[in-house]
């Protein structure tokens, strides 16, 4: 297992999938907007999710080609939120956010294409994490999330029931 792990792979099934849904609405000539919001809000919620998104990746890529190279298992930072910070960052922020600044109904479907990517390979990291870090990823993959981060930690800065 190399730094990048699955990213490549769910960085091309988002593509992909970007591609296919501008593919059939210019094939059909529609658009599938997020109707029922007014556009300001839309707008400011996606811009919301993308800065959320761009800050957890950027924070997670610093962390990662610190702690990589040296062997370590990561647990603090972004990876005291979820096991897989990069990942988490575009698909459920990043992407939605596009989705929502754009207007874009369909373009939700690249976050849940990713995320079916992600289920779909995420046990080969996961396998290289424990063969690799044995008990110490067992403790940590039972006390932090695997995708979604723990909003009360980011919030509040601690996990629930701590000072």
């Amino acid at each position: 297992m190399n730094i990048l792990g699955i990213g490549p792979v769910l960085a091309v099934a988002g593509f992909l999938g970007a591609c296919v849904i501008f593919y059939i609405e210019n094939f059909f000539n529609c658009h599938f907007r997020l109707s029922g919001v007014p556009a300001e809000i839309l707008f400011g919620a996606g811009v919301l999710l993308l800065v959320a998104g761009v800050v957890l990746w950027l924070v997670s890529i610093l962390q990662i080609r610190r702690g990589f190279p040296q062997g370590k298992l990561l647990t603090c930072g972004a990876y005291s939120l979820c096991r897989n910070p990069l990942y988490a960052a575009f698909i459920i922020f990043i992407a939605p956010g596009i989705a929502c600044v754009l207007d874009n109904l369909l373009l939700l479907l690249v976050a849940w294409i990713m995320y079916m990517a992600f289920v779909l390979l995420i046990k080969k990291e996961e396998s290289f994490l424990l063969e690799k870090f044995g008990a110490e990823y067992e403790k940590y993959a039972k006390t932090v999330p695997l995708l979604l981060p723990d909003i009360y930690t980011m919030i509040f800065g601690a996990k629930r029931g701590e000072k």
